[in-house]
């Protein structure tokens, strides 16, 4: 249920915020449904056209965390993961349905769909920490990757999509994987996206 309360701006995310500025207002406008909706369709564009030629398991993380963080950084309202993976996944079938996206496997969709809502889960619990939004935003990639490695390991062992390691030599390098990509991708959109320390007087104006 949309409500004001989980709409409105969450005023240690905008304290925290390089951009500055907070929208105003009771329930979003659309410039920030703009943006929110630019952050996800850009992040599902990104990890079904780029290919980062890493060969690490899990690394599409890396292309999904900055454009989530990004958007909350800019909107500043909780509720904005959830339009952000709203606007991947749609995005993601316009791709497909255009014969698009081929890099996007059951695990990248995963990531798209599951990061938004996290994210919007663990940041609607700081308060006036910048710190606690870079353990946020690494918390929610973290738990996304771990799902996203589920559903791939499940797909893998099923036979749906086999890849080229065996399920022996694959676990371990991919558990190890998937772990540090999220929080090295945690960890730098946090930094590009939030201060280290906090705006008091930003802080002051939103929380009145």
């Amino acid at each position: 249920m949309i409500t004001a309360y989980n709409l409105r701006i969450n005023p240690g995310v905008s304290a925290a915020s390089r951009f500055g500025r907070a929208t105003t207002g009771v329930y979003p406008g659309v410039l920030d449904l703009l943006v929110l909706s630019a952050a996800g369709a850009s992040a599902a564009v990104m990890r079904g056209l780029l290919d980062l030629h890493l060969g690490l398991p899990g690394h599409s993380i890396l292309l999904v965390v900055l454009p989530y963080t990004l958007g909350l950084a800019a909107v500043q309202r909780n509720g904005s993961g959830i339009a952000m993976s709203a606007a991947a996944s749609i995005t993601f079938f316009s791709m497909r349905g255009l014969g698009l996206g081929g890099q996007i496997g059951p695990g990248a969709l995963t990531s798209l769909m599951a990061l938004g809502p996290l994210l919007d889960f663990f940041v609607s619990r700081v308060k006036k920490s910048c710190l606690a939004i870079y353990s946020a935003a690494i918390t929610a990639a973290v738990v996304t990757n771990a799902v996203a490695f589920t559903t791939r390991a499940i797909t893998k062992l099923s036979g749906a999509r086999p890849g080229h390691h065996l399920w022996q030599s694959w676990l371990p390098r991919a558990l190890a994987s998937y772990t540090v990509c999220a929080i090295v991708a945690g960890l730098v959109s946090a930094a590009i996206a939030f201060r280290y320390h906090q705006r008091q007087e930003n802080n002051k104006r939103v929380g009145s």
